[in-house]
């Protein structure tokens, strides 16, 4: 309950960030390539999440999008210690054209399985959280994944990253065109793979 506590506490502080920043002129950085931007808001919300998680829970390792993306260390393996996984602006490109589909998104999991999760879209006040065995839920009523078996019943979401080689590109669209001549009712793309989970 703690964990889910801060988890949830966090969001929403960073959240609040998000919108203080939202109709001033952002200070933007390119990472990874010319199309994944980064701004002083996610760099400033890791740093106030970091914080906080490192004082509350000094023995628990913590994951950081921006800060994994200026060292240039990944992690491909969780260790058994629990640990946080933190998305400070989950959806930059959007915060920056001020796109009202962004998040603030942290997780934690435990011998590598997730076990607490909260996600905060500042613009709309929708706050998703999770606990394991409690199930999850959209502003304190419980959701859960659709129902939805069948294609052409279905409305799909996917994201093109940030790879942009021609390669990477058509094999998105030929999926695209797959599963919509297959029926897909059809294909939506919001630019925030958090939240997109989310509506799942």
């Amino acid at each position: 309950d703690e964990e889910l506590k801060v988890a949830v506490d966090l969001v929403c502080k960073a959240g609040a960030r998000i919108n203080d920043a939202w109709d001033t002129r952002k200070k933007v950085e390119l990472k990874d390539g010319a199309v994944d931007p980064v701004t002083d808001t996610d760099t400033a919300n890791e740093h106030l999440i970091t914080q906080a998680l490192r004082q509350r829970f000094p023995g628990h390792d913590i994951i950081g999008e921006e800060t994994s993306s200026s060292t240039g260390i990944r992690p491909t393996k969780l260790r058994d210690v629990p640990t946080w996984i933190i998305d400070p602006v989950d959806g930059t490109s959007n915060f920056v054209h001020s796109f009202p589909f962004t998040c603030v998104s942290i997780g934690l999991c435990v011998q590598g399985r997730p076990v607490v999760g909260a996600v905060f879209n500042p613009r709309t006040g929708e706050l998703f959280c999770s606990q394991k065995g409690r199930g999850a839920f959209l502003d304190g009523q419980k959701i859960r994944t659709s129902s939805c078996t069948r294609l052409q019943d279905a409305l799909a979401i996917q994201e093109y990253g940030y790879p942009r080689s021609e390669d990477a590109l058509r094999r998105i669209h030929e999926a695209s065109i797959q599963v919509l001549a297959a029926g897909l009712q059809g294909v939506r793309q919001m630019g925030s793979g958090v939240l997109a989970m989310c509506f799942v």
